[in-house]
């Protein structure tokens, strides 16, 4: 029944009461018009006093509260394996695509060897250098490269030799010398001998032939063999120097040997270490390409984006190649709001969020906030002109009588927000009054 046949069938009621005694009234008809009196009397109550939320609608989508992941590498390369899909979720650390590996493989391999090789080298000089009797192997290093320990012992060994005889001549020759002196020294000390007592001699003929007792010739005899001894006593002596020189610089020579052999370990030591470290750290470099040919996931997330989803495909230098969506960040709503609404609009707005599914009246609604509106308007062909807004919502999921929608980024939604409240005698007589109100303004 419309309010204006409600108002009509009152006006009936009070003439017919007015045209009739009290007793000529029908009880039917009066209880009908104080129910009906009672029914205007609450509606016009409810009216003025109800209230009804006023919305701006926007339609909007599931977006994360921090920007996109895009993955790219800096070199680039050649596809070789994609292991994931859009739409996967994925955790973190998780390899996503592989490149093809290039020279850096072949070469790592290189250096890896030649690293273990100057491993096993520097030991060995080491040991070398230090005048070790043998190489002190790590037991990991034993035990993974016998072959290698037992090549480099070998060598160690084989040096050593060499260096034992290197000694052994040294020696040989020390011992060559040694000999000269003793026999020197023992032909002197029995030519002084001799000296003494033919001193002595001549001392006693020399009496004698001044008592004309002794031949002169036998006197003479006697001092020229004096004289020879003496002689060959200052050639012993300055032999004996000469051997004593030749003693020194045999024992020189031996630590010479000694010095040279250690030295040359140093010296190898150092150019070997220096090798190592330049090697590593090139080792180190080509680790790194390596690594880098497989793209893995810096957080956990949903893959949102592939760029390049064949096999064999050049990426370029520092191009994008996955775009990740975190998933343990917060989401938000991104809606897009007419222009003509955004006025009405603040932050701290409450709202509504619903999904544009046809099942969405199963799941209801979710509690939204308005926490962001874009200084600006953005464009786009389909939509046209509006204005972005972001919103919080209360939860990540919708909850329909047990069944439960998880919300993933894209997913498209409806959003309704609160902009303030009106009655419903507002909301139903306020187009009258604002006609009437401008309808009294005109000329």
């Amino acid at each position: 029944m419309k309010f204006s046949d409600i108002k009509t069938e009152l006006r009936r009621l009070l003439v017919l009461d007015q045209s009739m005694g009290e007793d000529d009234v029908d009880p039917i008809a009066r209880l009908m018009v104080m129910a009906l009196s009672g029914a205007l009397v609450v509606f016009i109550l409810w009216a003025s006093i109800g209230q009804l939320e006023v919305v701006s609608v926007a339609t909007g989508e599931i977006a994360p509260s921090s920007q996109l992941k895009q993955l790219s590498h800096l070199e680039g390369g050649i596809v070789g394996e994609i292991l994931v899909a859009e739409g996967d979720q994925v955790r973190a650390g998780q390899p996503l695509l592989t490149l093809q590996a290039t020279k850096s493989t072949a070469d790592l391999g290189e250096l890896s060897q030649r690293l273990l090789s100057l491993r096993f080298e520097i030991l060995r000089l080491e040991a070398a250098s230090d005048s070790k009797s043998e190489i002190q192997f790590p037991a990991d290093l034993l035990k993974q490269y016998p072959d290698l320990a037992k090549e480099a012992d070998a060598f160690f060994r084989s040096r050593r030799a060499r260096l034992a005889s290197e000694l052994s001549g040294a020696d040989e020759q020390i011992k060559q010398r040694q000999q000269e002196i003793n026999g020197f020294r023992s032909r002197i000390q029995n030519d002084r001998h001799s000296l003494e007592l033919l001193n002595e001699q001549i001392a006693i003929s020399d009496d004698l032939l001044k008592k004309d007792l002794q031949n002169r010739f036998v006197h003479i005899d006697l001092l020229k063999q004096a004289s020879e001894l003496k002689g060959r006593i200052n050639e012993a002596e300055s032999a004996l120097s000469r051997s004593n020189a030749a003693l020194a610089e045999a024992h020189a020579q031996k630590a010479k040997v000694t010095a040279a052999f250690e030295e040359e370990s140093r010296t190898q030591l150092d150019k070997a270490r220096r090798e190592f470290s330049e090697l590593s750290q090139r080792t180190a470099s080509f680790s790194d390409n390596l690594d880098r040919t497989v793209i893995n996931a810096p957080v956990g997330g949903i893959v949102k984006k592939l760029y390049f989803v064949t096999q064999g495909g050049v990426i370029r230098p520092g191009a994008p190649v996955i775009d990740l969506v975190p998933s343990d960040d917060r989401l938000l709503v991104e809606a897009k709001l007419p222009p003509q609404n955004v006025g009405y609009v603040k932050v701290g707005d409450p709202a509504y969020v619903k999904l544009t599914s046809p099942d969405a009246a199963l799941f209801g609604r979710l509690h939204a906030k308005v926490i962001h509106i874009s200084p600006d308007t953005f464009t786009e062909e389909k939509i046209g002109t509006f204005y972005k807004v972001r919103l919080s919502v209360e939860r990540d999921f919708f909850d329909g009588g047990g069944e439960r929608y998880q919300l993933l980024p894209g997913v498209q939604v409806a959003v309704d927000i609160v902009t303030g409240t009106r009655s419903v005698m507002r909301y139903l007589f306020g187009p009258y009054l604002r006609q009437m109100s401008e309808s009294m303004r005109e000329r």
